[in-house]
């Protein structure tokens, strides 16, 4: 069998394509705890807060949670985080992912364990994110632009505390 030389750059190309992609993953680093000039919230994965930054936090016995608020009182968005052994850190709702024009996912890794990274933007313009893996989950649902630009800066100085 003749293999046609277009075919088989097509399978070249194909093949190094999907190692580009492998090797597009980030790494989430450790966290700096001995650095108390920056405050930071959340479980394994650590988020550094902004100065000024609206803050709720709760527990129970099972998990641990927190809020951090963008906007005006009445019109607040929220970035949530959640922790603990009854969160399933890598499940997006399917209403979202149906109701979204646009979704993408990234995988980050952290020392052989993948982390999801899936964000969208729904049929309203408004956006969403959810990140995290087993039993610890950062996301935000339904967002205005605004408020999903000044959570993705959040976002992007997550850590993993290694305690």
């Amino acid at each position: 069998m003749k293999i046609k030389p277009f075919f088989l750059f097509s399978v070249l190309f194909l093949c190094g394509l999907s190692s580009i992609f492998a090797q597009d993953a980030g790494v989430i680093p450790s966290c700096n705890e001995s650095s108390k000039s920056t405050k930071m919230i959340g479980g394994r994965y650590m988020l550094s807060l902004p100065k000024g930054a609206i803050v709720k936090t709760g527990m129970d016995i099972d998990y641990s949670a927190f809020s951090i608020g963008y906007g005006k009182r009445k019109n607040r968005f929220w970035l949530s985080g959640i922790f603990g052994g009854l969160v399933l850190g890598q499940r997006v709702p399917e209403d979202l992912v149906s109701s979204s024009v646009n979704v993408t996912q990234r995988t980050w890794n952290r020392g052989g364990v993948k982390v999801m990274d899936t964000k969208g933007q729904l049929g309203n313009g408004n956006y969403w994110r959810y990140f995290g893996e087993g039993d610890d989950l950062i996301r935000y649902e339904n967002v205005s632009a605004e408020a999903a630009i000044y959570f993705d800066s959040i976002l992007v100085t997550v850590c993993f505390r290694t305690r």
